[in-house]
């Protein structure tokens, strides 16, 4: 049995309490004495649960089990030494267990973790976790700005640095056997990505890559540690391009008595490659009779008009002709549109100023500092 009860139906209040140094209202659930850790608390309702009871609970058959509001503090805050501060349930199809919602420059809802981040599990501001395959774990929707933001700022103070294997880490994604992390949008890009304003690249990729569509750049290549002096330089070089989408293959060949030979390529080239070219080199002395007697027939073609045991380089280039390719073609040139006109993937490079840029990087201390002041 309630040992009080309140019932009020008019304007007034069931059960009010008030003080002005300690707790106006105070219950406590099951048999353990309420033990608090640190110095007392002031409270309007301090709520105490034993024994797998709870310290408050609210039900409401249509409204609010549990409605907070405050004018200068937080509507509800909730401390757990042991377990969580806040943790919200449904049952309901469709419906949050916890929403926040921000009608002025705060957030919806914040999470912020003291403790020291050791490693990957310590210091996490919200954990969101799905226990059914076709659940998410944490869902950001926004109509104008940016559904899900993850801030690192940095402290440079002596002793605190970030340790772990991922240190100072804005957003971070996991998973054991599925997606770390999914971009996808309706319209607009599904991820867009700036370096550091001093240093650092727009994306670092550790593994294997995999695009199943067009990949388009200003530049590109190989860069390695130098062969010669790996520990002190590295190498650089350019990729081949084309306006054709080609393929180059090449080899050497020797010669027969009758100074020919048949060069012989793989079961798939023929229905791979198309519009082939053709290109020979004979190898220590002149041969200005050596040419492609047979083009390539049956994935092969023949070459004469050399001399016995002579070795010929050659190369064939091919353009892809395969089901991706011809569901993609290839556009050489292509006219800007809409609100890309006038505008400049490379402002830089054409003596533009940065504000003509296709895509404009936000500016970054500003919209720190701004930050800044919106979560503290």
């Amino acid at each position: 049995m309630a040992e009080i009860t309140g019932n009020d139906t008019g304007d007034g209040y069931g059960v009010f309490g008030t003080s002005n140094t300690a707790v106006g209202v105070r219950g406590s659930s099951g048999t353990v004495k309420l033990v608090l850790k640190g110095p007392p608390a002031k409270a309007g309702v301090l709520g105490s649960g034993h024994q797998g009871g709870y310290g408050v609970l609210g039900s409401s058959d249509d409204g609010d089990g549990v409605h907070g509001v405050s004018n200068y503090g937080s509507g509800v805050s909730g401390l757990s030494h042991d377990s969580h501060g806040v943790l919200g349930i449904s049952t309901a199809s469709g419906i949050s267990s916890v929403r926040g919602d921000a009608t002025g420059t705060g957030a919806g809802v914040e999470g912020n973790s003291t403790t020291s981040p050791i490693d990957i599990h310590g210091g996490i501001g919200v954990v969101g976790r799905a226990n059914n395959y076709s659940s998410i774990g944490v869902v950001g929707e926004c109509t104008n700005g940016i559904g899900v933001r993850g801030q690192q700022f940095a402290d440079f103070s002596p002793g605190k640095f970030t340790e772990g294997p991922f240190p100072n880490v804005g957003v971070h994604g996991y998973s054991d056997w599925g997606f770390g992390v999914v971009a996808q949008s309706d319209q607009g890009d599904a991820l867009v990505a700036w370096p550091g304003l001093q240093y650092g690249q727009a994306a670092v990729l550790h593994g294997d890559v995999q695009i199943d569509g067009n990949l388009t750049k200003g530049g590109g290549g190989f860069k390695i540690d130098h062969p010669v002096d790996p520990a002190n330089k590295y190498l650089i070089h350019s990729f081949v391009e084309s306006s054709e989408r080609k393929n180059v293959y090449d080899g050497v060949a020797t010669l027969n008595a009758k100074g020919e030979a048949e060069v012989r390529l793989p079961k798939w080239f023929d229905s791979l490659n198309t519009d082939f070219c053709y290109q020979l080199t004979a190898l220590g002395f002149p041969a200005p009779n050596l040419h492609i007697s047979q083009q390539l027939r049956g994935n092969a073609f023949r070459i004469a008009g050399g001399k016995s045991k002579m070795k010929v380089s050659w190369q064939v280039t091919g353009v892809r002709k395969d089901h991706w390719a011809k569901a993609n073609p290839f556009t050489v040139e292509e006219k800007k549109a809409g609100k890309d006109r006038g505008k400049f993937l490379h402002p830089k490079a054409h003596g533009e100023s940065e504000k003509n840029a296709i895509t404009r990087r936000p500016k970054g201390p500003t919209r720190l500092r701004n930050l800044r002041k919106a979560v503290s």
